[in-house]
């Protein structure tokens, strides 16, 4: 969609919070029935990513939880929410994560 594109470029461009402000107005279009735009796991993986420059982890569970629960999840998600977690410090987080991959995987739910 032209919002993947769109954040593609400013995350390239390191504009991190308007990959946010973007990604938000797609959210809030949304609930408001207005041009719905249904976010794929690369809209998700992009905000993810600007969190994870941002070293807002917090954001970044938030999002990786959106995207189990719509089941559009993928280890890019994974990785990208742990890198979040690890650029600010939160260790415990990046394991339990490491350990969610692992018990997906030994219940054959594969993260393609």
């Amino acid at each position: 969609s032209s919002y993947n594109l769109t954040m593609s470029v400013l995350e390239k461009n390191h504009q991190h919070q308007k990959v946010l402000e973007l990604f938000d107005e797609i959210e809030a279009n949304n609930l408001s029935n207005e041009n719905i735009i249904v976010p794929t796991s690369l809209t998700y993986g992009l905000a993810i990513s600007a969190c994870q420059n941002q070293k807002n982890w917090q954001r970044a569970l938030q999002l990786l939880e959106q995207c189990k629960s719509k089941e559009i999840d993928n280890i890019i998600i994974y990785t990208g929410a742990m890198s979040a977690c690890e650029e600010s410090g939160e260790w415990q987080k990046v394991l339990n994560l490491f350990d969610e991959i692992l018990l997906r995987h030994r219940q054959n739910k594969h993260l393609i």
